[in-house]
């Protein structure tokens, strides 16, 4: 039976889900699946850079095609720009097909759609999807954590809303009889509610947003949002400031060490307004945060690429996994509690407010304003034909 939180979602089904945070534990599952394809594989990702982590993972899909399996990789033009055009066409002669998305030209000054979401799709039955990309920054090393990350090992049904996914953004205009595409019946159904949300504004999809401004207004207990960049639009925090007045607990899980550290001073922007309603803030000061999930009641969860900011919603290519099952989330909650307690801490609010004097207060507001114009100014000059 459908609550409040699941009853306007179309939901499809998966047999088996396997939470996957960044380091070993993740490039050891993407691994696993590519060496155990027979047929098909998709890898869509906005960073493929051409590392430790990087070749091992190319290296895989070299194999994979000598085993007769049909590769197709697609990177972010401005994301993977550190693969060079000889890496690219060394996999082209190993026989995987590949291309960059949207390259950039600046003569024009336009730049197309950014590639931002991270899927894997075997044989159609098996995916991975997330927010990490294929770099060894997020697998890390024996002196060196991670950046923490998450994604989702997913298998049953949804996987086939993936793979057409992949194949729209491969070939958008065709499919060419040179793709190899595998059709399933639908014999198995699963035992977990699960939909695959897309956001592409140029596209007029923006299905995650969306979502997750239900699940806060049908909040009944707690809420949970993890986002490395987070500067949400004023209509989001309304909804949490009601959501919070409700009697909601909110925690957000922010950054504290800091890849980007004006994006980091732009979400501090906000933090008087969250301690204002009584919200939880907690952040990672020795590992750099770059993952997206938010939890509602323990009931839903979504796990993706998706930030809550300006370049999120309006200029690149989103997809997240949302699955409505209690276990799913209890058993996420479990894994993301061993991993707080070894590196959030929680802002006291108190001593956060008393060092924000009037040049800080102005810090957070450069910030802040620089960032948002420059996001502005990415959705201006993005071409809505890329």
């Amino acid at each position: 039976m459908k609550n409040n939180l699941t009853r306007k979602i179309r939901y499809n089904k998966a047999s088996d889900l396997r939470f996957l945070q960044s380091g070993e534990e993740y490039f050891s599952a993407l691994l696993g699946i590519i060496q155990n394809a027979k047929k098909l594989i998709y890898l869509q990702v906005y960073t493929l850079d051409p590392d430790n982590t990087g070749n091992m993972i190319m290296n895989a899909l070299k194999e994979a095609v000598q085993k007769n399996v049909k590769v197709y990789v697609l990177v972010d033009a401005y994301g993977s720009k550190a693969l060079t055009k000889k890496q690219m066409r060394e996999m082209q002669e190993a026989g995987i097909h590949c291309r960059r998305f949207s390259p950039i030209v600046l003569l024009k000054f336009r730049a197309g759609r950014r590639l931002h979401h991270k899927i894997t799709v075997v044989d159609g039955n098996t995916a991975i999807i997330g927010g990490i990309n294929i770099s060894d920054k997020y697998r890390g090393d024996d002196t060196t954590l991670p950046w923490l990350d998450f994604g989702v090992q997913v298998s049953g049904p949804v996987v086939m809303d993936l793979q057409k996914l992949c194949e729209r953004m491969y070939y958008p205009d065709r499919l060419p009889g040179s793709v190899k595409r595998i059709k399933k019946p639908i014999t198995d159904t699963g035992q977990y509610e699960t939909c695959v949300v897309h956001s592409d504004w140029f596209r007029r999809k923006n299905k995650i947003n969306y979502h997750f401004k239900q699940a806060i207004r049908h909040a009944e207990k707690d809420i949970v949002i993890i986002c490395s960049y987070f500067i949400p639009s004023f209509r989001l925090i309304v909804l949490l400031k009601k959501a919070s007045q409700r009697g909601i607990n909110i925690k957000l899980y922010l950054q504290g060490k800091s890849d980007v550290p004006v994006a980091r001073d732009a979400t501090r922007f906000f933090y008087r307004i969250f301690f204002k309603h009584q919200m939880k803030i907690f952040e990672f000061p020795e590992r750099i945060l770059h993952g997206k999930l938010w939890m509602v009641d323990d009931k839903i969860i979504c796990i993706g690429s998706y930030n809550f900011n300006h370049l999120s919603e309006y200029t690149s290519i989103e997809t997240n996994i949302q699955i409505a099952n209690n276990e799913f989330c209890n058993t996420v909650r479990n894994e993301l509690e061993n991993t707080f307690e070894k590196y959030a801490e929680p802002v006291p609010e108190e001593e956060f407010l008393q060092k924000l004097k009037s040049l800080q207060r102005l810090r957070l507001w450069a910030s802040y304003t620089a960032t948002t114009i420059l996001m502005k100014l990415a959705f201006t000059f993005t071409s809505k034909s890329s």
